[in-house]
């Protein structure tokens, strides 16, 4: 060991752990005690205006110093919504995406080892959102989504992790991407064929985390240009308002203005679809 040395895989990111090492021979110390078994609860959700939040219970291990949470779209969690830490054997999720059905599991920690809750994965179903007939992008699978400077499109969040914002105005809801340095096309696709949408609507421009910037804003539908910005620079909104009804595909495209891609930090703010005869949840100045 002294010459291979050891290697640990973390349970989650951002996380650290302690490690004792002795001797088998030696036996199991004695105040280093294993969590014991639990299991899960009931799950409660909450419906709220532009996302569904969530209260996970369990049953306390004894032994146990604390608990990792982990919340994810599969059974096998390789698509992770949301990690949580907690020394108490509850959590609250804030955000969770509606109308999905979502998978967790608990993982109580003690100095003697971990424990899984018992022998089946949690599952419960998020209820759509108070905003009835209103789809939001951020939402929903695209077909494919692509951005400049080397970045993944975001869904929420902003390069350094935070609420995106336009001209000091938080996006709760809102897509951020970033141009590309030449005349590609920042694109995030999306199919809405049979959804039976009337109208997308965004309020676009640069997240405040850039100084700097410039971009353009494009909606296409099935290839055709139905909207357009003008080059939007830091501080300056702009809405957008297309008619989709019995459209298949829409595109929502970021070029760069024209000046090259530094601070191009792009927001779909509040991007979303309205079936017919919806009101429209962001009516008025906001």
């Amino acid at each position: 060991m002294m010459q291979q040395g050891l290697s640990v895989k973390l349970a989650q990111p951002h996380t650290s752990d302690l490690l004792f090492l002795q001797d088998a021979a030696l036996g199991k110390p004695v105040d280093f005690p294993a969590p014991e078994a639990f299991k899960l609860n009931a799950v409660k959700t909450t419906r709220q205006l532009l996302a569904v939040s969530a209260e996970l219970n369990w049953d306390a291990s004894k032994n146990a110093r604390i608990y990792r949470v982990t919340v994810g779209e599969t059974p096998e969690l390789d698509r992770v919504i949301a990690h949580e830490i907690t020394t108490v054997p509850s959590v609250f999720l804030p955000k969770l995406p509606p109308n999905r059905t979502l998978h967790w599991k608990v993982e109580a920690v003690s100095r003697g080892g971990a424990k899984v809750n018992g022998s089946s994965m949690g599952t419960f179903t998020t209820p759509d959102i108070l905003a009835q007939g209103v789809a939001f992008a951020s939402d929903m699978p695209w077909v494919k989504a692509t951005a400049g400077a080397e970045n993944p499109v975001r869904r929420e969040q902003n390069l350094h992790g935070e609420t995106v914002k336009i001209n000091g105005t938080p996006m709760e809801k809102a897509l951020w991407t970033h141009a590309f340095n030449d005349n590609t096309p920042a694109d995030i696709v999306f199919d809405i064929g049979g959804k039976g949408f009337a109208a997308f609507m965004a309020s676009v421009g640069l997240d405040d985390l850039g100084e700097r910037g410039s971009v353009q804003f494009l909606v296409l539908v099935d290839g055709q240009k139905k909207a357009e910005s003008p080059i939007m620079r830091p501080k300056r909104m702009c809405d957008l308002v297309v008619d989709v009804q019995g459209a298949k595909e829409i595109t929502l495209r970021v070029l760069n203005g024209g000046d090259g891609y530094g601070w191009d930090h792009a927001v779909w703010g509040l991007a979303r679809f309205l079936k017919a005869g919806t009101k429209d949840p962001f009516e008025g100045p906001r």
